[in-house]
């Protein structure tokens, strides 16, 4: 059986450009991040459906300078943007039920095992949310 050389190569290749596409997101480089996108937030970056491509670049060049060993590019920065606003957005329906509340200390939502019980029932996705920290709500 003969083995097609450029096939394998190119195989090789997707699989190796998909593992360097995946950032290794820490707690302290998502802080930088929102701590970033605080920043230009009231800015030109914005346009009237979000982020500008300026504003995106503009934003993975500061998180780049911040963090030079992360070697962020526009997609993960794009990526990790929209995954904290989805669990922001999360939370935030969350804690707006009745008997629900958000603990500042402890960065944790607070309720009782029932209610958790009923959240579940209702969506199963946010059963992550029970228990877990997110200290940057």
């Amino acid at each position: 059986m003969l083995l097609d050389v450029d096939l394998l190569l190119k195989l090789h290749c997707h699989r190796f450009n998909r593992t360097q596409n995946r950032a290794k997101w820490t707690a302290r480089y998502e802080k930088g991040l929102v701590e970033i996108l605080t920043e230009y937030n009231l800015s030109h970056y914005r346009g009237q459906n979000g982020w500008t491509t300026e504003g995106w670049n503009q934003v993975v060049k500061e998180l780049n300078n911040l963090y030079p060993e992360a070697r962020f590019t526009k997609d993960q920065v794009q990526d990790k943007e929209a995954q904290l606003k989805k669990h922001y957005k999360n939370i935030k329906s969350i804690v707006n039920r009745s008997g629900i509340s958000w603990n500042d200390v402890a960065c944790v939502i607070n309720t009782t095992p029932e209610k958790w019980e009923d959240i579940i029932a209702e969506d199963s996705k946010l059963k992550m949310y029970e228990g877990k920290k997110f200290p940057l709500v």
